[in-house]
């Protein structure tokens, strides 16, 4: 068995400092006034930015458990990531939201004694066409 987990031994993790202008990811605009825009957003600027949010506007606190229903490609994603340097636990799901029935996530919300739940307006909008009552 050792020998078997031997190549995942804990190893010593080095970090290297960078700018705070450092860029972190690219974001593409909506494209609704033009064509798609590429938006380079920086690393010290990002995290602030969302620490702000997640403190101030939000009201999330260390220990909270977040969720973001959103895809690793819309950029919900980001935000919600950003959430561990506020101390919280993020709590991710994949599949769909209305499988096997339209309560999942609030299942999912229950189970994992979710403290914070965000979605879109058009998944709000389902739950009220199909008549959920969470």
């Amino acid at each position: 068995l050792e020998g078997a987990l031997s190549p995942f031994a804990a190893k010593t993790v080095s970090f290297e400092r960078l700018p705070f202008a450092h860029p972190l990811y690219i974001l593409f605009s909506s494209g609704t006034t033009g064509i798609p825009k590429c938006i380079v957003h920086s690393a010290g600027g990002t995290l602030i930015q969302h620490v702000k949010e997640h403190r101030l506007h939000a009201g999330l606190l260390d220990g909270d458990r977040l969720f973001y229903f959103t895809t690793c490609g819309w950029m919900m994603w980001n935000w919600l990531v950003s959430g561990l340097a506020s101390g919280a636990t993020l709590l991710l799901y994949d599949g769909s939201p209305f499988y096997p029935d339209g309560n999942v996530l609030f299942d999912f919300a229950d189970a994992e004694k979710m403290t914070y739940f965000g979605t879109s307006a058009k998944f709000i909008d389902s739950v009220r066409k199909a008549g959920l009552k969470p």
